[in-house]
């Protein structure tokens, strides 16, 4: 079966499934500092992975504060800063993005306000940056 390329916008007005690599649940099991996760079949490129704490009974600050780490085309990792005092679930979600965009904070000199706007950058063109005085 070939790619099939949409070349407008999809409306999707019912459920859509996705494979198990897209998204799935991970456990940092009691004891330990993180879990694997592995992907069935190999991204093109690494994908985005957001993660988010699945909150049991209580509210434990520790598991909050989980990251994403190792993001290759074969898996990623989830991180404690410190050794979890219980098990603690995550949903996660992985998607490939084609020409990814990536825009990065700038520095703000002492005595000048930054404006929300920021330096983007998409296929080598950069937007111009501003500050207020």
């Amino acid at each position: 079966m070939q790619n099939v390329i949409f070349h407008n916008n999809i409306n999707v007005l019912d459920t859509v499934t996705f494979n198990t690599d897209t998204a799935g649940v991970a456990t940092v099991a009691k004891g330990t500092s993180g879990v694997d996760v592995t992907f069935s079949q190999p991204y093109a490129n690494p994908p985005v992975v957001r993660v988010s704490y699945v909150a049991g009974s209580t509210y434990i600050p520790d598991a909050q504060q989980a990251y994403v780490g190792g993001v290759t085309q074969n898996g990623f990792h989830i991180v404690l800063p410190g050794v979890a005092s219980d098990d603690f679930t995550y949903n996660w979600s992985a998607i490939a993005v084609s020409g990814m965009k990536t825009t990065r904070s700038l520095p703000v000199v002492l005595g000048e306000t930054a404006t929300p706007s920021a330096m983007t950058q998409t296929g080598g063109q950069a937007a111009t940056p501003s500050a207020t005085p």
